[in-house]
């Protein structure tokens, strides 16, 4: 199998490496909240779509109907979540792109 890595210099395997410890946490936690959130929403909506304009509206679905509906507001809000961990992810790379080349010797 094809590594990226076993052909890139040390001193840059390093650097990934403590980038990568700094934004590890937060990508599990991406991944996570994007796993749960997707399967959610799709289960979620397809099943409202379904009840509402294919099985027609009666009272005793009416119950089915809000469990559908509080999976899609849970979905949408881990969704919305892991973009904003996203966001905060890239905010980590820069900022650690920027302080390496601050505190580097050849760009000073």
């Amino acid at each position: 199998m094809f590594s990226f890595t076993s052909e890139i210099p040390l001193f840059i395997k390093s650097e990934l490496e403590k980038l990568f410890a700094k934004i590890g946490p937060l990508m599990k936690k991406n991944t996570k909240y994007m796993m749960f959130a997707t399967p959610l929403i799709f289960i979620s909506f397809f099943n409202l779509i379904f009840f509402l304009f294919f099985g027609g509206f009666q009272n005793d679905m009416l119950a089915a109907i809000l469990i559908y509906a509080l999976m899609a507001s849970v979905g949408l809000a881990l969704y919305k979540e892991s973009k904003r961990i996203k966001k905060k992810i890239k905010e980590l790379e820069m900022e650690h792109i920027v302080n390496r080349i601050e505190k580097s010797d050849v760009l000073n």
